[in-house]
């Protein structure tokens, strides 16, 4: 049932020109379990809050004033960032939904390529990483939320960096690097490098195969990491120790399937495929050694690349 009442609550999000159905703090309902999503409307991205149990539906940006993406949590639930793309920059935002306030900037760049844009949490909530362009490539910096804080460039050079995932205990960060045709999954070690990072030297490589290998994942306890990859001629999820050994397949399916993330208890791992028609995100479970059933976890009619639950610290 709890589909069919988020369904209803999205469409009337989407065809109603984003209308939310009750505002947060009416009547003390505040959503216990939200989803962050970043539905499509007319080409554009905005980011709603979705509470399917309680018929919540909450637009957090709005697609005629810029297209934004790839939300995602605080581990303490308090805050959401994203990546907010207007026609001539690019800013890396954050919220406080239940703070109140507006959503700031934390960095803004001229736009760049907006598929390969996305941001990360530190464990602590102290900091982000995120990918900018820069001079025509893409860089990872990370930017600590104190006031005054600067960016500090992880990687540089003539080559693509994007993807960045932090581990859970802060000391590094795993990325995509894409020297040519292909690309790769490495770790940094952030206390041991010298910045920026303009090759391969020092970064320990954990995807040994000329295949597109994007979109690292840490989960939430540090030993797994899960990524998109086309080794097996179409974009598949795999997951592997963190340390690059015990490689598998998750998903095998003809559709394409891209952005791998983590439910907060890191028991499922949740992804986008087109599997249905449109891109929706679906969930499956992290220890399934084969061809791993899959849920569909956003109820929209509109596609969706990206679906990220609220950590459960920031609702119990």
């Amino acid at each position: 049932m709890w589909r069919g009442v988020a369904k209803l609550a999205l469409l009337l999000l989407v065809s109603g020109g984003w209308l939310a159905l009750l505002a947060l703090g009416v009547g003390g309902l505040i959503p216990a379990r939200e989803l962050a999503l970043d539905p499509a409307r007319a080409g554009s991205r905005a980011i709603v809050l979705l509470d399917a149990g309680r018929l919540l539906s909450v637009p957090i940006t709005r697609p005629a004033e810029s297209d934004s993406h790839s939300p995602v949590w605080s581990a303490d639930g308090e805050w959401l960032a994203y990546i907010r793309i207007g026609r001539e920059e690019q800013q890396v935002m954050v919220v406080a939904p239940f703070g109140g306030g507006a959503p700031r900037s934390l960095y803004t760049s001229p736009a760049g390529d907006r598929s390969g844009s996305s941001v990360a949490w530190s464990a602590d909530g102290d900091s982000v990483a995120f990918t900018a362009p820069l001079d025509g490539w893409q860089v990872i910096y990370t930017l600590s939320l104190a006031a005054d804080a600067v960016p500090t460039q992880i990687t540089g050079g003539q080559i693509n960096t994007f993807s960045p995932s932090w581990s859970p205990d802060g000391r590094e960060l795993a990325f995509s690097w894409s020297p040519a045709a292909n690309a790769e999954v490495f770790v940094a070690a952030l206390d041991t490098l010298q910045l920026p990072i303009t090759g391969d030297s020092g970064l320990q490589r954990l995807t040994q195969i000329p295949a597109l290998d994007t979109s690292p994942a840490w989960s939430p306890d540090g030993t797994l990491i899960a990524f998109t990859s086309d080794r097996d001629d179409n974009s598949e999820i795999y997951l592997m120790a963190a340390d690059g050994s015990q490689l598998r397949r998750m998903t095998h399916s003809a559709a394409l399937d891209s952005n791998p993330s983590w439910s907060p208890d890191g028991q499922y791992v949740w992804f986008a495929s087109n599997r249905e028609g449109t891109v929706q995100v679906y969930q499956m479970r992290a220890d399934c050694l084969g061809d791993c059933p899959v849920e569909r976890v956003s109820p929209l009619a509109a596609q969706t690349r990206h679906a990220v639950l609220r950590p459960a610290a920031a609702t119990s």
